[in-house]
C-alpha cells in the first residue's frame, strides 16, 4: 500500500517534471524561434540596407551620368551653334566678297563702257572736225577757183578786146584756136576707149549677180523669219496653254545652247544633257498642235509640188528659228576669243539638222540657219563692200548697238567667231553615220575659195578675220577632207593672199594675225605649209 502510494507520488513527480520539461522546451523553442526570426529580420534589414545603399549608389551613378550627358549635350549644342554661326559668317563673307567682286566688275565695265563711249565720241567729234575742216578747205578752194576763173575771164576779155583792135593778132589767135580745137578733139577720141575700159573694170569688180541674188534671197528668208517669229508669238499669247508650252520650249533651247562647253578631258560628257534637252524640245515641237506654215517661205530653192506648197508645223519652224538664233549668238560671243568653243555648237547643229524630223523630202531645213549666217557674216558667201562707209559696214554684217556700229575689236571678235562656227558646221564627218550630212564640206571649200578669189582691192579686214577663224578651227579637218588641195589652199590663204593686199591693209592687225597663223599651225598642230 505504502509502496503504491510512493509509486503514485513518484509518478506524479515524474509527470510534473515532464510537464516542467515540456514547458521549458516550449519556452526554449519559442526563444529559439524568436531568435531565428530576429536573426532573419536582422538579415533582412542588413540586406535592405545593402539594397538601398546599392540603389543610392546606382542613383548617384545615374545622376552623374545624366549630369555628364547634359553637360555633353550642352557642349554639343554649343559646338553646333558655333559651327552654324561660323557657317553663316563664312556665307556672309563669301556673299560680301561676291557682291564686292560683282560691284567692282560692274564698275570696271561701266568705266570701260564710259571710256569706250568717250573714245567713240572723241573720234566722232574728231571726224566731224576733220570733215568740217575739209569742207571749209573745199569751200575755200572752190571760192578761190571761182575767183581765179573770174579773173581769168576778165583777162581773156581784155585780151580779146585788144585782139580785135589788132587784125594781125586776131588772125593769129583764130589760127591758135583752130589748132587747140583739133588737139582737144584728138584727145577726146583717144580717151573714149579708156573710159569704156574703166567702166568695164568697175562693173566686173562688183559682186557676181548670181551670188548677189542668192544672198538677197537668204536676206528675204531672214526677214520672213523675223516677222514669223513675232507674229507666231503674238498668236501664242491668245492661248495660255500654247503660250506656256512654247515659252518653256524657247527657254529650254536658249538655255541648253548656252550650256555648251568646250570639249576637254575634264568636261567629258558635259554636253550630253543640253544636247538631249534640245533634241527632246525639237521632238516636242513636231507634236504640238499649231497651224502649219508654207515651208517654201523659208527655203532657198522652193519645193515645186503639184499637190500644193509644202507644209510644216509652225512650232517646229519657230523652234528651229530660236535654235539658229541661239547658235549664232553662241558663235559671236564665245568663239571669237576661243575658236575651239565653236565645236560643240557646230556638232549640235549638224546633229539637229541631220535628223529626219528636221527635213522635208530628205532636204535639211538648214536654210533657216544659213539665212541668219548670211545676215551676220556675208563675206562667207562672196559679198564685199567698203568698211569705211556706213552702207558698206551694214552690207558686211557689222552689228549695231544703241544705234551705233560696234567697235572694230568687237566686230573682229564676231567675225572670227562666226568663221570658226562656220567651219565647225561645214567640216563634219558623216562617213560612219546613217544620216545625211546637212551641210557637207564642199560648202567650206566654196566659202574658202570665195574669200581667196575676192579682188585684192576689195578685200576688207572682215574677210581676213573670218578666214582666220575658219582656218584656226578647221585646218586639220580641212586637210583630212581635201588632202593636198587643202594644203595648197592654206598656203594661198596664209602667204599669197596677205602679200597681194594693198600696203595699208597689209599693216592692219587682221592681216598680221592671218599671216602669223602659219607659225601657230606649225607649233600647235605640226602643220608645215612653207
Amino acid at each position: 500500500m505504502a509502496q503504491s502510494l510512493q509509486l503514485l507520488r513518484d509518478l506524479e513527480r515524474t509527470l510534473d517534471n515532464i510537464q516542467i520539461h515540456e514547458a521549458e522546451e516550449l519556452k526554449a523553442h519559442a526563444y529559439e524561434r524568436r531568435s531565428w526570426y530576429g536573426q532573419l529580420d536582422h538579415w533582412d534589414q542588413e540586406r535592405a540596407k545593402q539594397d538601398f545603399a546599392a540603389l543610392d549608389a546606382a542613383t548617384a551613378r545615374h545622376e552623374a551620368i545624366r549630369s555628364e550627358a547634359e553637360k555633353e549635350l550642352e557642349r554639343y549644342y554649343k559646338r553646333v551653334e558655333d559651327e552654324e554661326r561660323k557657317r553663316r559668317e563664312e556665307e556672309e563673307r563669301i556673299l560680301k566678297e561676291k557682291r564686292a567682286r560683282e560691284k567692282a566688275a560692274k564698275e570696271q565695265r561701266e568705266r570701260e563702257e564710259a571710256a569706250r563711249k568717250a573714245a567713240e565720241l572723241k573720234a566722232k567729234e574728231e571726224a566731224e572736225r576733220k570733215a568740217a575742216e575739209a569742207k571749209a578747205k573745199a569751200d575755200a578752194a572752190e571760192k578761190a577757183r571761182k575767183e581765179r576763173e573770174e579773173t581769168e575771164a576778165r583777162e581773156l576779155a581784155e585780151n580779146a578786146r585788144k585782139d580785135k583792135e589788132d587784125a594781125e593778132r586776131k588772125t593769129a589767135a583764130e589760127k591758135a584756136k583752130h589748132e587747140e580745137d583739133a588737139r582737144i578733139r584728138q584727145m577726146q577720141t583717144q580717151q573714149a576707149p579708156a573710159a569704156v575700159s574703166a567702166t568695164t573694170m568697175s562693173s566686173s569688180a562688183r559682186t557676181n549677180p548670181g551670188v548677189e541674188a542668192r544672198h538677197q534671197r537668204y536676206l528675204e528668208i531672214h526677214q520672213r523669219l523675223k516677222e514669223f517669229r513675232r507674229n507666231f508669238w503674238e498668236e501664242c499669247k491668245k492661248n495660255k496653254d500654247i503660250k506656256t508650252k512654247v515659252g518653256d520650249l524657247r527657254r529650254s533651247i536658249k538655255t541648253s545652247v548656252g550650256q555648251l562647253v568646250e570639249p576637254t578631258p575634264e568636261s567629258k560628257g558635259a554636253n550630253a544633257k543640253p544636247t538631249l534637252t534640245i533634241r527632246t524640245a525639237m521632238q516636242q515641237a513636231t507634236q504640238l498642235q499649231a497651224p502649219p506654215v508654207n515651208l517654201n517661205d523659208f527655203l532657198l530653192n522652193p519645193v515645186d509640188s503639184s499637190a500644193g506648197p509644202p507644209q510644216a508645223p509652225s512650232v517646229l519652224i519657230y523652234a528651229l528659228n530660236i535654235f539658229s538664233k541661239a547658235i549664232i549668238t553662241q558663235f559671236s560671243n564665245e568663239s571669237g576669243v576661243n575658236t575651239k568653243a565653236a565645236e560643240p555648237a557646230g556638232i549640235l547643229v549638224a546633229s539637229v539638222f541631220s535628223q529626219p524630223e528636221m527635213q522635208y523630202g530628205g532636204r535639211p531645213l538648214i536654210d533657216i540657219l544659213l539665212a541668219k549666217m548670211h545676215k551676220v557674216c556675208p563675206v562667207l558667201f562672196g559679198i564685199y563692200g567698203p568698211e569705211k562707209t556706213a552702207e558698206g559696214k551694214q552690207r558686211l554684217g557689222w552689228r549695231k548697238e544703241d544705234g551705233a556700229f560696234v567697235s572694230d575689236n568687237r566686230h573682229g571678235e564676231r567675225m572670227t567667231g562666226l568663221g570658226a562656227g562656220f567651219a565647225a558646221i561645214a567640216l563634219r564627218n558623216f562617213s560612219k553615220s546613217t544620216h545625211k550630212n546637212p551641210y557637207p564640206p564642199a560648202n567650206y571649200w566654196e566659202a574658202f575659195a570665195t574669200i581667196l578669189n575676192t579682188p585684192a582691192n576689195h578685200v576688207q579686214p572682215s574677210h581676213l578675220l573670218v578666214l582666220k577663224g575658219m582656218i584656226e578651227n578647221g585646218s586639220e579637218r580641212f586637210i583630212t577632207f581635201f588632202n593636198s588641195a587643202g594644203l595648197v589652199a592654206l598656203r594661198r590663204a596664209l602667204r599669197d593672199l596677205p602679200a597681194s593686199l594693198p600696203a595699208n591693209l597689209q599693216k592692219s592687225p587682221a592681216c598680221s594675225a592671218l599671216a602669223l597663223l602659219s607659225e601657230t599651225l606649225k607649233r600647235d598642230k605640226q602643220i608645215e605649209l612653207f
